[in-house]
């Protein structure tokens, strides 16, 4: 007996064990839980937009979808979404690549519901299509923590690894509020 622990006890709490990494994850994701905002708002509108657009409406018009955050007073700088240009479409000077990350976590969300409960939910501005977004961003973000961390731990060992991959998370101003 060690640290006056019985033997059975060192066993179940010892560095590395399965137990213990996924209390860590557990809590890890926990945490980041917490600081994510599952609505879009701001520039994730512009981001968003695209995908009820072309996969719901099957147009490249944003101007309807972004007439619906506006009506719902959703905070978006205004200016930039009623811009028209000459086709007569609205223009969104927002990269499409994030709604194409987005694009596979937007598609179950839109089968489930069409399957589901059709005709219930609005792919414009419903709470689920939104979450459906904003979780791929959260799964990109896991992604990114797992994979730098990987990498690192592989050049400068485990606790340079852990650092890395979790300061920038607690860095961001959403963390800390």
């Amino acid at each position: 007996m060690a640290l006056g622990l019985p033997a059975f006890t060192r066993l179940a709490i010892r560095p590395g064990s399965l137990k213990r990494r996924a209390l860590w994850f557990g809590l890890g994701l926990a945490i980041i839980g917490l600081c994510f905002r599952a609505g879009v708002s701001g520039d994730g509108v512009g981001y968003y937009s695209y995908l009820p657009s072309v996969v719901a409406h099957g147009s490249f018009d944003l101007g309807p979808v972004f007439d619906r955050f506006i009506a719902i007073n959703t905070p978006v700088a205004r200016q930039f979404l009623e811009i028209t240009l000459p086709n007569g479409l609205t223009a969104d000077y927002k990269p499409i690549g994030a709604a194409l990350l987005a694009l596979p976590f937007y598609l179950l969300t839109h089968a489930i519901f069409l399957l589901v409960v059709p005709g219930h939910q609005d792919p414009d501005v419903s709470a689920e299509y939104q979450l459906a977004f904003t979780a791929a961003s959260l799964f990109y973000a896991l992604l990114a923590m797992v994979l730098l961390h990987r990498f690192v731990r592989s050049i400068f060992g485990p606790r340079p690894a852990w650092l890395a991959a979790v300061g920038p998370t607690c860095r961001r101003r959403s963390f800390w509020r």
